[in-house]
């Protein structure tokens, strides 16, 4: 589990530039609000799951 998480710490870098660099390039979009409700939805499909 260590290696690979030291492996895929290249990757999660260059991941986090990228969304730092389209966040500042690119204003906050009315999208980001209609994202909030569908991990709502989920959620809500594992607790009848659970039930």
């Amino acid at each position: 589990m260590v290696d690979d998480n030291n492996h895929n710490n290249t990757e999660t870098a260059k991941r986090r530039d990228m969304a730092l660099r389209r966040a500042l390039s690119t204003p906050p979009k009315p999208k980001q609000a209609p994202v909030k409700p569908k991990k709502q939805k989920p959620k809500a499909q594992l607790k009848k799951d659970q039930g």
